[in-house]
């Protein structure tokens, strides 16, 4: 599985939302709850379809040594997931207006922690000698 498209698609989402966030006080606020729906649902459908990967690896012959890198991943995905939940409930349309720079800061400190995690995925994980390249090392992989 290689993530990195996936991972240039969701940083084009964010950018763009962080540009249409820019736009918002001057029309395009009706635009935000499409665009939020449109990232919920990718999001999540990525972050299952990863973990499933992941989890296919390391129930792998080769798996035991890629363990840690897959825990950490999994402690990783949690505290991203439920600050992500958290931060969903408690930007409702009328919070989102009424505290509308809160919002912008909240968002951007989101998406930086989600680039961080992708970052560290495509380094420990997928790319560039991760958890990958080395169960397929091992030449037992099936995935």
């Amino acid at each position: 599985m290689d993530c990195s498209g996936e991972h240039r698609e969701f940083r084009r989402m964010m950018d763009d939302f962080a540009e249409l966030m820019t736009r918002s006080r001057e029309g395009g606020f009706a635009e935000l709850p499409g665009a939020r729906l449109l990232f919920s649902r990718r999001f999540a459908s990525h972050m299952a379809d990863e973990a499933e990967y992941f989890r296919v690896l390391v129930a792998s012959p080769a798996g035991s040594r890629l363990l840690p890198a897959f825990r950490e991943y999994e402690d990783r995905v949690r505290l991203l997931r439920a600050d992500y939940s958290a931060h969903v409930r408690k930007w409702t349309p009328q919070e989102i207006d009424q505290h509308w720079p809160d919002y912008v800061s909240a968002v951007l400190v989101l998406q930086d922690r989600f680039r961080g995690l992708m970052d560290w995925e495509e380094e420990k994980l997928v790319l560039g000698g991760g958890m990958e390249r080395r169960a397929g090392q091992a030449g037992r992989v099936a995935v």
